[in-house]
């Protein structure tokens, strides 16, 4: 659902400017022989397959990728000031053991990709004296793999169970709440739970999740508008749109009740 926002942002962008839309839903089905006036890449790509989109030298803006060390123009969120605000909302609400339940992906080639979500939070936990690396869990980016690293954190740290958890997206907090409601563990009076993404479903959710909300929608957009400038000679230069994030609190966090946990 993340991408798909994104994709929605980009194809309205692109009728809006009377554009043929052309989609690939996957990089090894690219026809590089197609002529086309440019290129917006979603997601995450390895080295090698960014230097061929490169190659072909058409205008080109990767989203939810940093690209500027390949010198290609990219938009993308801003995670560490989204785990500096979840990071510092759990500490003023006396939140001390705070854990992470962290995604890992690949590219369709294998190539491993760094997480700046995880970075960030080592890093602010770290600033803050706080940081306890048996307190992170990791795995794929969905439903199933929260509810099993939940259960895995459950099971191996029993009443050190952390009172607070940033989940690095919402569909691995649909699964981490799951498995604490399964250990009939309360959320958020035992655990609170903040995820990461933004989702429509989020606040119909019981109980309903508290999130970094990213505006995927204008990062489609966004990343027409920069391929259009682009196209059409504008920018000297390649550009880095960050776009910014809000945190919504709902029903899965609390201020911690009881500091005996």
């Amino acid at each position: 659902m993340y991408y798909l926002s994104i994709r929605w942002g980009v194809e309205k962008r692109l009728r809006e400017n009377n554009y043929e839309i052309q989609n690939v839903f996957s990089y090894d089905e690219f026809d590089y022989n197609k002529k086309i006036d440019g290129i917006i890449a979603i997601g995450k790509y390895s080295s090698s397959q960014i230097s061929n989109l490169k190659s072909l030298h058409i205008p080109l803006v990767v989203v939810d990728s940093d690209t500027m060390r390949y010198e290609i123009s990219c938009v993308i969120t801003d995670f560490d000031s989204s785990v500096f605000k979840t990071v510092s909302h759990f500490i003023s609400n006396g939140h001390k053991r705070i854990g992470m339940i962290a995604g890992q992906e690949k590219t369709t080639d294998n190539e491993n990709i760094c997480d700046e979500r995880e970075l960030s939070f080592k890093k602010y936990m770290s600033i803050n004296k706080l940081l306890n690396p048996e307190y992170i869990f990791k795995g794929p980016f969905n439903i199933d793999s929260g509810y099993d690293l939940m259960n895995k954190a459950i099971k191996k740290l029993g009443r050190n169970l952390p009172t607070a958890f940033f989940v690095a997206s919402d569909e691995l907090a649909v699964g981490a709440i799951r498995a604490l409601e399964e250990q009939h563990i309360s959320v958020p009076d035992r655990v609170s739970i903040i995820g990461f993404n933004g989702s429509a479903i989020d606040q119909y959710l019981s109980p309903s999740l508290s999130t970094i909300d990213v505006d995927k929608k204008e990062m489609g957009a966004d990343a027409v508008d920069l391929l259009l400038k682009l196209k059409n000679k504008k920018l000297k230069h390649p550009v880095k749109l960050t776009i910014g994030t809000k945190l919504l609190l709902r029903e899965s966090s609390n201020s911690l009740k009881n500091e005996g946990y």
